[in-house]
């Protein structure tokens, strides 16, 4: 397989399409009519993309989502585009449109209506809508997106509107299910690069909170990686065979649940067996007392964290 960054750091094409979610005619044609970025060549003539111009192409697809012509933002700079971007974010949200909103594109408008038209549908288990909504989000966002800004924050607040009372445990298996089922969409319909790595994600065993894994997952999956998803509570042997079996790269846990000091320090030597394995990451908080214990694994306390992992995978 040709390598896919240089020594510099410097991204290729197929790394480049992933990341940003433009196709390479794309780019190739924002390149040659307008120089909207300008790539270094290699010896052998291929494009070697920068990360600045990785983040000006990311910028840019998002202000052309939100109807600007390339002609006409091609020469901007990196602040004058997330500025115009704001500006329609403000114009979009302050338009009157219906809750359904189906007739208005997601990318026309703030993250925040986004998220708030999807909650209000699953408040009243409006299925349709939710999923629509959903759907239309994974069309129109980059993967970076999609999951940080859009299917994180419709998590987390599920969980706070659960503890609080407002979303009952059906609203929170809808989200899920919703969720999941974008997942399994996006894995079956897409193609990891060739010589992709391979990921295992779930929780581990008495952990039924599988928000952080679904994230996880869906973020590799859209980064081009093939994912294989447990879901939760998977016994540790039984994700030891799954890793085995599918000749895994990597095994996504995510820890949420705090457990007993016993049940923690028997997790915490599982992990560090299967770690002298195979490599393991584990998204779990900062201040979880579990952090401390794990040995041979690689934490992450941050989704932008993950992502920039993941990142390196495909370089």
């Amino acid at each position: 397989m040709a390598a896919e960054t240089t020594d510099t750091g410097q991204y290729s094409m197929r790394v480049v399409t992933r990341m940003t979610g433009l196709a390479a005619d794309t780019i190739r044609a924002w390149e040659r009519r307008y120089s909207a970025v300008v790539p270094q060549r290699s010896e052998g003539n291929t494009r070697r993309f920068s990360a600045e111009d990785v983040r000006r192409l990311t910028l840019m697809r998002e202000a052309t989502t939100r109807g600007y012509r390339i002609g006409a933002i091609a020469r901007l700079n990196e602040e004058e585009l997330r500025g115009l971007i704001s500006a329609r974010d403000v114009r979009s949200d302050a338009a009157e449109a219906p809750v359904e909103g189906l007739d208005v594109e997601c990318a026309q408008v703030t993250y925040a209506k986004l998220r708030e038209r999807y909650l209000e549908a699953i408040k009243v288990f409006d299925v349709r809508i939710g999923a629509e909504l959903l759907g239309r989000a994974a069309a129109a966002l980059s993967p970076g997106d999609l999951v940080l800004e859009v299917l994180l924050p419709i998590m987390r607040t599920t969980g706070d509107l659960w503890e609080t009372g407002e979303f009952t445990v059906g609203h929170e298996h809808l989200v899920s299910f919703q969720v999941r089922s974008l997942l399994d969409r996006i894995i079956r319909f897409s193609s990891p690069y060739t010589g992709a790595p391979k990921i295992v994600a779930g929780t581990p065993g008495g952990h039924h909170h599988e928000f952080g894994a679904l994230a996880g997952a869906l973020l590799a999956a859209l980064r081009g990686i093939e994912v294989v998803y447990l879901g939760a509570d998977v016994p540790v042997k039984d994700l030891k065979t799954a890793v085995e079996l599918s000749d895994a790269d990597i095994l996504l846990l995510s820890v949420v649940l705090k457990s007993t000091a016993h049940e923690r320090n028997k997790l915490a030597k599982a992990v560090a067996a299967m770690g002298r394995n195979i490599d393991i990451w584990v998204g779990i908080s900062p201040d979880h007392p579990l952090t401390s214990k794990l040995e041979n694994v690689e934490i992450f306390h941050r989704f932008e964290d993950f992502d920039i992992a993941l990142t390196k995978l495909l370089r």
